[in-house]
């Protein structure tokens, strides 16, 4: 617990569950970007969203992070902002939600929808000659293939539901997660959160 007073820390509660995995295989994988669609990077469509705001009412928002560096490792997890007592359900959502993509694959509409959303937004990356110098330099500077654009839209229009799945089971690892929580330690309740594992406090000023 990350413990904040004064009227930020009454605000609200601010979650994140993170992992560690390998960027650079990661990069390779187009599944990758649609399994982060589906688990909170593709807006009111994605489960985490769907599961802690419109079903549960927990929270406003709910995202997923999923970063994929070539050169080290990258962050796979989830974010989401809530009020202190519901920062443990909140958190049992998310976790609950990341062990059903382990499980089974994603249905076929939600691939079918998280692939269309990435293809048809991703003109809009390369709309000004800023965004594309930026681009290029980016590419560059991961030593990412002269035709690695091509091979990436090639590649995400032909993921299916089990190369999701396939992906998660290789890098999602809810219960071997860091959970940051930061807020006000004494209305979140540490004993609340120890039995996601030891808890920590840091004064944050």
């Amino acid at each position: 617990i990350a413990a904040r007073g004064g009227p930020e820390g009454r605000r609200g509660v601010r979650v994140s569950l993170l992992g560690a995995h390998a960027g650079e295989e990661a990069t390779a994988e187009p599944a990758a970007t649609i399994g982060n669609a589906i688990l909170g990077g593709g807006g009111f469509s994605s489960r985490l969203l769907s599961r802690v705001r419109t079903e549960e009412g927990y929270a406003y928002t709910a995202s997923s992070l999923w970063t994929t560096p070539r050169r080290y490792d990258g962050l796979l997890g989830a974010i989401t902002r809530t009020r202190p007592d519901r920062v443990v359900p909140a958190i049992d959502v998310i976790l609950e939600v990341m062990r059903d993509l382990r499980r089974q694959p994603p249905a076929d509409e939600e691939v079918r929808t998280s692939v269309e959303q990435i293809v048809n937004s991703f003109v809009f990356n390369f709309e000004s000659p800023s965004q594309v110098l930026s681009r290029t330099m980016f590419y560059t500077a991961q030593e990412l293939p002269r035709d690695w654009l091509r091979r990436y839209l090639r590649g995400v229009q032909r993921v299916r539901p089990d190369d999701v799945l396939d992906v998660f089971r290789k890098w999602l690892r809810p219960d071997d997660m860091m959970i940051l929580v930061v807020g006000d330690a004494n209305r979140i309740g540490r004993e609340a959160l120890a039995r996601f594992g030891p808890v920590h406090t840091l004064e944050v000023r």
